[in-house]
């Protein structure tokens, strides 16, 4: 058995000698080709330079453009020097200049005819971009939307490979050495100029420091427009930290120079946004590509933060750490911000998930999930300037928050959207600002008439108060259906009405409609200031939660307060009083006519005259098929019996003072009349029978 397997040995020998003699061949026909492509590459080095020049200029004049170089020679292997470069777009102010430059080719690259640099010193340069008006400016060449067979071809370009390909192409154009004496980024529009100056930028064994100056002036309109403190004119930045180039990993610090705050240039004056940090660290941990996915890990932090928008608050708002930890994922046909990534404000963690899919249909997919957190980490890192009314509230146990929301690009009305704010032991020991239990007892209320305070006493001692046993069970029903339907069901939010909004403002691409409940409503007029600003409506929906979770306030109560605080007519506040104005009755006198008509007007209470034709001072005929809607849904639900909707008609006579306050103008017809304004069109109507 030895022998035979000595026999095998030796018989296969030969064929493994010619097989390494053939490797051996190679390697030494390789190792010639590289060996004689260096020397051909040294000795003939300046004219590659030239070459690849050339090649340069012809690509700018595809652009309509003319690169000039001074002078540019070629030392020792790849050392370059190079002067007086300038980009000159036609007709236009000078893009790009180099008064002197050394730097190092990647040989390699230059044989292909691409420059890539091995390291560079830079003393003086810019980059100028000029814009003259909406049309010209000196980059427009440069940035022209590609024909639209192009755009159909990327189009189907994997969207990993698109990604991966301008990332590789940008990093990978950064040598891994450079030092930078003064280099200017400047943008000029009109009267305004902007520029981003970088002075002693060293680049060395991964080391990165620099110092930049950043001038963003901002137009006094603007300023006026904003109504808030302008950001310097000029900022002195230090940046410093480490930074890889070849494989594409950095972890960088901002700090101004001064101690002041950072404001992120041109945001107030383009966006009416003022935002600032005291510090920023950035970090790229990971750009990665395998099979087929492009993996993005990224992190940045920011320290003592100021944000100020119109839309967003009033005043400053102020985050003392906000970070954010991000995993993308970017395949052929989509986009995932993965669920491991975490956004923190202040001790709220939250994991947010969002996947964009274009292929075979558009769809979305978005979910938020917070760590399980005390109730009063909660409360103590909400935004100072954003929840004013919880100021100083002392609470106790724990509070998880989730949300998911998928909608289909094919077909929107199908969206789901789910969110819940989970309790666990959670009480309240101290209330804030806002002590939520007063509307429990009589309280003073207090509404703005063109900006002058009005203030109502809503209890027994106001002669107009009423009480919900008082109010005419047609009134109360008509509100109810007009208003939140399922008020006494739901706790403060109606999940399918804020599905319908989303939907429909998908749909139309703007914001048409959103979701307040009668709760929502209630918190907004007591407690609220008249903002109309994303903080206040971040307030609100937490207050909601607070009082329909905790049962601080019961229903019947909320709708109480609700019938005798909110505007019936042009300064016409409560059920009471609003009767008394319309028809001179009490309420608990109004009939089903009557109350569909005051339920009508809520939505738009000064403006109720409108609703009138001018000649006849009866109600306009849109309102037949209203009333008609609105007795059948009270139907349906059982609210009232069908044989009350027999002979009803909208013929609403006014008896109290609203008859005086009457238009009395030329005759226009329904169809053309301006203030025609219907309360509820059919279909809204239709997305509120929750």
């Amino acid at each position: 058995m030895f022998g035979r397997r000595k026999n095998l040995y030796i018989a296969d020998t030969p064929k493994k000698r010619r097989r390494f003699r053939g490797l051996k061949i190679t390697f030494i026909l390789l190792g010639s080709i590289i060996i004689l492509s260096t020397i051909f590459a040294f000795f003939f080095r300046q004219n590659l330079l030239n070459w690849a020049i050339e090649k340069a200029k012809n690509k700018a004049k595809n652009y309509h453009a003319t690169l000039a170089v001074g002078s540019a020679t070629i030392s020792g292997l790849a050392n370059v020097e190079i002067t007086d470069v300038s980009l000159v777009p036609d007709n236009a102010d000078t893009l790009l200049y180099i008064g002197k430059a050394s730097t190092g080719l990647r040989l390699w690259k230059l044989i292909t005819g691409n420059i890539m640099f091995s390291h560079l010193q830079l003393d003086q340069g810019f980059v100028k971009l000029v814009r003259y008006d909406s049309t010209r400016s000196n980059y427009s060449n440069f940035t022209k939307q590609k024909d639209s067979d192009e755009l159909e071809s990327n189009s189907k370009i994997s969207l990993a490979q698109k990604g991966y390909k301008i990332i590789k192409n940008v990093l990978g154009q950064i040598p891994g050495k450079i030092e930078v004496g003064d280099f200017t980024i400047s943008y000029t529009r009109g009267e305004n100029k902007y520029y981003i100056k970088a002075d002693g930028l060293k680049l060395d064994d991964e080391m990165v420091k620099c110092n930049i100056d950043i001038s963003t002036p901002v137009s006094n309109k603007k300023l006026e427009e904003s109504k808030v403190e302008s950001s310097p004119d000029i900022q002195r930045l230090k940046v410093e930290g480490l930074f890889d180039p070849d494989n594409m990993t950095g972890d960088v610090n901002i700090k101004s120079r001064d101690f002041n705050m950072m404001y992120i240039p041109l945001a107030q004056e383009k966006m009416g946004l003022k935002l600032g940090a005291k510090e920023l660290n950035l970090k790229l941990n990971e750009v990665s590509y395998h099979n087929g996915e492009l993996i993005l890990k990224t992190f940045a932090e920011m320290k003592d933060i100021v944000i100020n928008h119109s839309r967003l608050a009033n005043n400053d708002v102020k985050i003392a750490v906000g970070s954010g930890d991000l995993h993308v994922m970017v395949g052929e046909d989509y986009i995932t911000l993965d669920s491991s990534s975490t956004f923190k404000l202040n001790k709220i963690n939250v994991h947010p998930y969002f996947r964009y899919q274009r292929s075979p249909v558009i769809d979305y997919d978005l979910k938020l999930t917070t760590d399980r957190m005390a109730a009063n980490d909660f409360f103590n890192s909400l935004p100072d300037g954003m929840f004013e009314s919880l100021s100083g509230i002392d609470a106790e146990g724990f509070l998880t928050y989730r949300m998911d929301c998928h909608l289909c690009d094919t077909s929107p009305w199908d969206v789901s959207f789910n969110s819940d704010m989970q309790k666990e032991n959670f009480k309240i020991r101290r209330y804030g600002k806002a002590y939520l239990p007063m509307i429990n007892g009589e309280f003073v209320y207090t509404t703005y008439e063109y900006g002058n305070p009005k203030k109502i006493l809503v209890g027994p001692d106001n002669p107009d108060y009423t009480n919900l046993e008082n109010v005419s069970e047609y009134l109360k029903n008509a509100v109810l259906t007009t208003e939140d339907p399922a008020f006494f069901g739901h706790r403060g939010f109606i999940v399918e009405s804020i599905r319908q909004s989303i939907a429909q403002n998908y749909v139309y691409k703007r914001f048409v409609r959103g979701g307040s409940t009668i709760s929502m409503q209630l918190v907004k007029n007591i407690y609220l200031s008249r903002q109309k600003t994303l903080s206040r409506k971040m307030e609100e929906m937490l207050l909601v939660w607070m009082i329909e979770n905790l049962g601080i306030v019961g229903k019947q109560r909320m709708y109480e307060v609700y019938m005798n605080i909110i505007e019936w007519g042009p300064g016409v506040y409560g059920v009471g009083e609003a009767s008394r104005f319309y028809f001179e009755k009490l309420p608990s006198q109004l009939n089903l006519q009557e109350a569909i008509f005051m339920a009508s007007i809520i939505p738009h209470p000064k403006w109720f005259a409108s609703s009138f034709n001018d000649t006849t001072q009866m109600l306009k005929k849109h309102y037949k098929g209203y009333y008609s809607q609105i007795s059948g849904l009270m139907v349906a639900r059982k609210l009232i019996n069908p044989e009350d909707t027999t002979g009803l008609e909208p013929n609403v006579v006014l008896r109290g003072p609203a008859k005086t306050l009457l238009r009395k103008t030329i005759p226009i017809s329904d169809s053309t009349e301006l203030y025609d304004n219907p309360p509820l069109l059919m279909d809204e109507i239709k997305y509120r029978d929750y």
